[in-house]
């Protein structure tokens, strides 16, 4: 039988997107009022990004064309404002399942390096970067009130692609792998 992805593999834990799929959706069981935002990085090629996140959407039983898509730009973390302006068109919404997908993270990183011209500097920011983005929505007390009085779950997935280079591309996958804070990760290589 082939698999619903082809021959995608989530080389982060040496396994099938399908076997990555069927564990974000345990994740989404486990979730209740005190954890409203789940939070997850695919780092893929575009042409295999769409194929992920249309396959892990038909796992969880979400349509496609009812996620949100957010685009994060500049070096602050502008994600946890973004969010809270979206609150209200959230809890609109009908259903209780929502997917935001955050675009713009390696072009952070891009930004961030060309702010941080000494190597140094940069390399110790960057060990750090991915966690403070995470743990910015995790704890986030006035986030974690206004999502958690919705009774709704939030999947929130960070894209990491190639469209700014493989050496940004990298860099955001090796960040984005050290944080302590996110739930789950896709990473493919080609």
């Amino acid at each position: 039988m082939e698999k619903a992805t082809g021959e995608i593999c989530n080389s982060l834990y040496a396994e099938s997107i399908e076997e990555t799929a069927k564990i974000w959706k345990k994740h989404l069981e486990w979730a209740d009022e005190t954890k409203p935002i789940l939070r997850y990085f695919i780092a893929a090629p575009n042409e295999c990004y769409q194929k992920i996140l249309g396959y892990i959407c038909s796992q969880m039983n979400i349509d496609v064309e009812k996620i949100l898509n957010l685009k994060i730009e500049g070096i602050e973390c502008d994600l946890t404002a973004k969010l809270e302006n979206i609150a209200r068109i959230i809890e609109k919404r009908e259903e209780n399942l929502i997917v935001v997908v955050v675009s713009g993270f390696e072009g952070r990183i891009k930004r961030l390096a060309n702010d941080l011209r000494d190597k140094f500097a940069y390399e110790m920011t960057l060990t750090r970067f991915g966690h403070d983005y995470d743990q910015n929505i995790a704890e986030n007390k006035k986030l974690k009130g206004i999502y958690s009085k919705m009774n709704k779950k939030i999947v929130l997935i960070t894209m990491i692609g190639k469209k700014d280079g493989e050496e940004f591309f990298k860099d955001a996958v090796r960040t984005a792998v050290g944080s302590h804070f996110r739930d789950g990760m896709i990473i493919v290589e080609e």
